[in-house]
């Protein structure tokens, strides 16, 4: 096998093993280690630039055939659909978490109901987050009832977004051929390598998941002077989230420094400083009054800042945010601004998850790079590979870093979340629950809540300070009312679950209490109903 196949078969071979995760998280990297191997020889003979720019070019001349650009867009479809899957899998194998999946689909149903409350915290839910955009989602709630509503509403606005990436590439550039290589490009990064993104997309729902498309359509808007439509997906997009008026300011920087438009710049940026004063200082503080226990559930203003905390994780999420685009939103600093604004919200926050870049705090700064990154790249850049052995090092250390870093396949997490016959079961009997106490107040385990849409339900919490589950369950010292405690029968095997520390003793202290009954006929379902008053 000459040099050329070896780089061909090798790293597609790491595709495909990744992809499939037929044999694991990491299998796919052996592969990828020949791969690296030989583009370490290449440094060595002196012949990288050569043979790897070779190899550029024939990848740009297979992307410009109609024939693989066709292929490619139905590999982007498949993924759409595998992703439909995955959400669809993991709700009936109960690995959609009560928080965020399940307190953000009791928001839409309380609203549907016509009550602004977010049960499981019980508070007004603008309190929580700011999510009035919620109401456009209440009459699919009216027709059902059901989580998979904004799970499956999640995959169509991530599925869609690409499209979009396309439509604004086929707007800046005149060469519609150039226009078509880009948005398969973007479509890839989004779906398959960019990190950020595929992370945001494999966790729990959140209200800024239907933000991207949204994000693309009001910056098309914006860059036609459409101003309707730019106000019209503005408004949806601030009704998110808290922070997203730092999305008018990562525009209006935009628009000041990259394009020359001043007026209208500091126009976004005061609008959008204002659009976060209003919210997060007069909105939400109102909203929580009359609510004093959320302040007890550690959700009060300033306990998630910490900008200075933790200051090398932060610098790493940085370099993993821009290693993918090769750091050209850093380099054309005027276009990349875009994103700055809602990054430095995550940078400024004390919570670890949001600068991680493994969960759903970076789908919304996604977006924005990848726009960025179609606005930098609709000029040509003259970029060269390095023509010394130094520099074609740090190349080959930041494409073994960016490789190393690739996100969990969906045909993996498809598989890892596949139902079994006892989640299925479980299933059926929650549903059989439902119809025989439709109106009972509910403290539920931490994966049950997704399944079960009511005013009255809490999620279940017992550190492991507390002995006993009977006395404490909720995050409240003075709980709702509670008629039931639900936990699922496979408990007894786990020995810790998010917000229960000893799963087993939880469930020992249930039944060893009197004033709990546990209900008859159930298989995987564990009911106890409270038959006396708690202190």
């Amino acid at each position: 096998m000459n040099q050329s196949k070896l780089f061909n078969f090798s790293l597609g071979l790491s595709f495909i093993l990744w992809w499939s995760g037929l044999a694991g998280t990491q299998a796919y990297q052996a592969p990828l280690l020949l791969w690296l191997l030989l583009l370490a020889f290449w440094i060595y003979q002196g012949r990288f630039v050569e043979l790897f720019s070779a190899k550029i070019q024939q990848a740009g001349l297979g992307l410009q055939q109609a024939q693989t650009q066709s292929r490619l867009i139905l590999f982007l479809g498949l993924q759409v659909l595998i992703w439909l899957a995955v959400v669809v899998a993991r709700y009936f194998s109960f690995h959609l978490h009560t928080w965020d999946s399940g307190i953000n689909s009791n928001v839409i149903y309380n609203l549907s109901q016509g009550e602004f409350y977010l049960s499981f915290l019980r508070v007004n839910n603008l309190g929580d987050h700011f999510t009035p955009s919620y109401l456009l989602l209440v009459p699919l709630y009216w027709i059902a009832p059901h989580t998979l509503w904004i799970m499956v509403l999640k995959v169509f606005a991530y599925g869609a977004t690409p499209y979009l990436f396309y439509l604004l590439a086929r707007n800046e550039l005149p060469d519609p051929i150039q226009a078509r290589q880009i948005g398969i490009l973007a479509g890839f990064w989004w779906f398959f390598l960019y990190s950020p993104a595929v992370n945001a997309m494999r966790y729990e729902f959140s209200p800024c998941s239907l933000s991207t498309p949204l994000i693309v359509l009001a910056f098309m808007a914006l860059r036609k002077e459409q101003w309707g439509r730019f106000f019209f997906f503005s408004l949806l997009i601030l009704g998110l989230k808290e922070h997203f008026g730092g999305f008018w300011i990562g525009l209006g920087c935009y628009l000041f420094l990259s394009e020359g438009r001043k007026k209208t710049g500091v126009a976004l940026i005061a609008g959008g400083t204002l659009v976060i004063y209003l919210v997060m200082f007069q909105i939400q503080p109102w909203a929580r009054q009359g609510y004093p226990q959320f302040r007890e559930a550690g959700y009060q203003f300033g306990s998630l800042i910490g900008p200075f905390i933790d200051l090398d994780k932060k610098a790493i999420y940085l370099f993993k945010l821009l290693l993918p685009f090769g750091f050209l939103p850093l380099i054309h600093w005027r276009t990349g601004i875009l994103a700055a604004p809602l990054i430095g919200v995550n940078l400024v926050s004390g919570y670890a998850n949001m600068y991680s870049g493994r969960f759903h705090y970076d789908d919304a700064n996604s977006t924005l790079l990848l726009i960025s990154m179609v606005m930098i790249l609709k000029t040509p850049l003259r970029l060269k590979l390095p023509q010394g052995r130094g520099g074609q090092s740090l190349l080959l250390l930041a494409l073994t870093l960016f490789f190393v870093w690739m996100p969990f396949s969906p045909l993996r997490q498809l598989r890892k979340g596949f139902p079994t016959p006892e989640t299925l079961t479980l299933k059926a009997e929650l549903n059989r629950f439902e119809r025989q106490y439709p109106q009972a107040a509910l403290v539920v385990a931490p994966f049950l809540g997704p399944h079960l849409l009511r005013r009255e339900i809490q999620a279940l919490y017992h550190p492991r300070a507390q002995p006993s589950c009977a006395d404490k369950f909720s995050i409240y010292s003075r709980p709702g009312p509670v008629d039931f405690i639900l936990i699922p029968a496979g408990y007894k095997r786990v020995k810790e679950v998010y917000g229960i520390a000893e799963p087993k003793a939880c469930l020992e202290s249930l039944l060893n209490d009197p004033r709990y009954q546990l209900l008859p006929g159930y298989s995987q379902l564990m009911a106890f109903r409270l038959v006396s008053p708690l202190r």
